[in-house]
């Protein structure tokens, strides 16, 4: 049996599709929810803190501290150099095409129609453009259209604070026009993307060739059957941190993140992932030839990292497919429908390698051995013994069935010993004092992988002197 601490509830919470382990439990508390909020609140006081108003002047205080939200990567200590407030559709429009470098437009709340494209929107290094809301704890709304928002070959921009909901497509759609390098040094901060899509292939945010980017403290809810929570195409140097993606119970296709057409540098940490659908994560995948940036190079993703999450749900935690180089560590897995993990090949083109030479270690996966199909799903065409699985923490409910059945020997593993949660399960999947899983998993703190050409990590427990991330979400 599992043990937790006795179940509770809280005003703030999430609801669990699936509870047949939750001890009667289907809601937990958000986490990180004041640490956001906090966040919101710098965003509004530094956005408010200068520039010339073209529409009105903001009338909020300065706030000198608060000006280190421009610390962001490749965007230093600035403030704007002109700051136009907008109020109604037509004034968006005008100022999105309009904008030049070192502009912030601010959006006042309220109800925006989709279908916002934004073509070569074009910040500097030193001037880089903000487009969000006015005020970040009344973000605006963008309802309806085919896509929310989408902007082709952005440079310096940051996007914050907008609720975008009721699309027919995309919710987000960034792109480089089909010319490699043109996206890159793009911010997404503190939006929230809900109901997009339909039965087909469309995404809660899509990245197609975007290079240098970050985004961070997202929530995606809900997007097509076919399609991903966040799809990357041909993406590179890159952060998704500390986000959520919430889907359905009971969708056996779809990604939650994926990253394919040959994107490389990638690191996924401090996510949570909630019924997201059939793969959570799935590094790789089967792109159209013509799609990949810069060029087809034999892979369909390389050097991507998933550390830190939490996943619960889905039917599979991760899915490796026509990937290399990859590592999936420090991540806690509970209870996915049907495998923990997959290796797969799905891209056929010649020239392209099998799915190989992939690390997974020092995770803590809790799964119910006689209701899964496997621990590993093994297609055809790859090369499952390149495979390194090492310390990590395997539980099932039977514990006699707590064995997993890998493709090579998890090393230094531990097996069949109850991790003892602290609180309602799932929960925020903290472990208790004397938990023999401290050190594995989401809740362990650990060395941070770094991306050698990214600015640098926008997470505040990221410390340019090497310290050690904490736990996320």
């Amino acid at each position: 049996m599992l043990h937790s601490t006795q179940c509770r509830t809280t005003p703030d919470h999430e609801t669990l599709i699936s509870s047949s382990w939750s001890a009667g439990c289907r809601r937990w508390p958000l986490p990180g929810r004041s640490g956001w909020l906090a966040a919101m609140v710098a965003l509004v006081l530094t956005f408010g803190s200068g520039g010339v108003a073209l529409a009105e002047q903001d009338d909020e205080p300065k706030d000198e501290a608060a000006k280190k939200v421009y610390a962001l990567p490749g965007f230093r200590d600035i403030e704007p150099k002109r700051t136009i407030v907008v109020g109604n559709d037509r004034e968006l429009r005008q100022a999105t095409r309009d904008a030049e470098p070192g502009d912030h437009i601010q959006i006042k709340p309220g109800t925006y129609r989709g279908d916002i494209f934004i073509n070569e929107l074009a910040g500097t290094a030193d001037d880089p453009i903000f487009i969000g809301a006015k005020h970040a704890h009344e973000p605006p709304v963008i309802r309806g259209g085919r896509q929310g928002l989408h902007i082709v070959r952005p440079r310096h921009v940051m996007i914050h604070d907008l609720l975008i909901e009721d699309v027919a497509l995309n919710g987000i759609n960034i792109d480089d026009g089909m010319r490699p390098g043109g996206a890159s040094h793009v911010t997404i901060r503190n939006v929230r993307v809900r109901n997009v899509g339909g039965q087909g292939n469309e995404d809660g945010i899509k990245l197609s060739g975007v290079q240098h980017f970050v985004v961070q403290s997202v929530t995606i809810e809900r997007w097509g059957v076919g399609g991903s929570g966040i799809d990357m195409v041909g993406c590179h140097h890159g952060e998704i941190i500390e986000s959520r993606f919430i889907h359905r119970a009971g969708v056996l296709s779809g990604n939650g993140i994926q990253a394919k057409g040959g994107s490389t540098e990638i690191v996924i940490r401090h996510c949570r992932f909630v019924n997201a659908a059939g793969r959570a994560v799935q590094i790789g995948g089967s792109t159209d030839l013509r799609f990949f940036r810069p060029e087809p190079a034999g892979f369909e993703a390389r050097n991507i990292t998933v550390e830190g999450c939490k996943i619960i749900g889905s039917a599979a935690a991760v899915a490796f497919v026509n990937a290399e180089d990859s590592v999936f560590r420090h991540n806690t897995v509970f209870r996915p429908t049907h495998w923990v993990l997959r290796i797969l090949r799905e891209q056929h083109a010649r020239g392209f390698a099998p799915t190989r030479n992939n690390t997974f270690e020092r995770n803590l996966i809790i799964y119910d051995a006689q209701s899964i199909n496997d621990v590993a799903n093994i297609g055809p065409g790859t090369e499952p013994l390149t495979f390194r699985f090492r310390e990590n923490f395997w539980f099932s409910e039977d514990r006699s069935r707590s064995v997993p059945v890998l493709p090579t020997a998890d090393r230094g593993a531990v097996i069949g010993r109850d991790p003892r949660f602290d609180g309602p399960l799932p929960g925020d999947l903290a472990l208790s004092e004397n938990s023999p899983a401290i050190g594995y998993g989401a809740t362990a703190e650990f060395e941070p992988t770094r991306i050698s050409s990214i600015w640098r990590s926008v997470n505040p427990d990221h410390e340019e002197d090497g310290s050690l991330v904490s736990p996320g979400p």
